[in-house]
């Protein structure tokens, strides 16, 4: 069925009765679905497959991590956040050093 393209080949799918058309034509009722269980679920399986999604290997966190540490945006926002604590601490007045601190931790 899928394999119509066109909007005229989209249209006989449902020989001209619109979703009601393709519903009757896939033997299921367009309010409830599938009986379950479907009586004829190995034919469907042959002739449409079984749906289901490719498994993928996840990859792991720190993959993700080094993947941005790569980008040179991500990098010059780490380097400016340890300059502003590294100024604020050495050069900053009483709170601004403790606020420095108590940021970085």
């Amino acid at each position: 069925l899928m394999e119509e393209q066109t909007i005229q080949g989209l249209q006989q799918v449902g020989k001209d009765n619109g979703v009601l058309g393709l519903c009757a034509r896939l033997g299921t009722d367009p309010q409830r679905g599938l009986t379950n269980p479907v009586p004829d679920w190995s034919a469907r399986v042959a002739q449409f497959g079984e749906h289901l999604f490719e498994e993928r290997k996840l990859s792991p966190y720190w993959s993700y991590l080094i993947t941005q540490l790569k980008e040179k945006i991500i990098l010059l926002l780490l380097f400016m956040a340890t300059l502003e604590i590294v100024v604020k601490g050495a050069f900053g007045e009483g709170i601004e050093r403790l606020e420095a601190i108590a940021e970085s931790s």
